[in-house]
């Protein structure tokens, strides 16, 4: 064992450098616990968006990961749409 506990783990998805050098603020992709406690829903719900192509995912090796570009992608999108369901409708 490596002494490290499995929600503290580091991988190279985490730190990722983008091709120009610069470093990169955050982690570049979550695994599907970390979005669970992003978005604030549960496992299901999740997998209905992933399911459905509201969130966007992909896979490294038998993880499923979700890019930080596509979690804003889908915030900014559910609070378009929240925003639209709330603003006044004209007859």
């Amino acid at each position: 064992m490596s002494g490290r506990s499995r929600g503290t783990s580091t991988s190279a998805v985490d730190h990722a450098r983008p091709m120009d050098g610069h470093d990169v603020v955050g982690p570049v992709a979550y695994d599907i616990p970390e979005v669970m406690r992003r978005l604030g829903v549960t496992r299901p719900t999740v997998y209905r968006f992933l399911s459905t192509g509201e969130l966007r995912s992909f896979r490294l090796g038998a993880r499923r990961l979700v890019s930080a570009d596509a979690l804003t992608e889908f915030i900014r999108l559910v609070r378009r749409l929240k925003r639209a369901d709330r603003s006044p409708r004209r007859r």
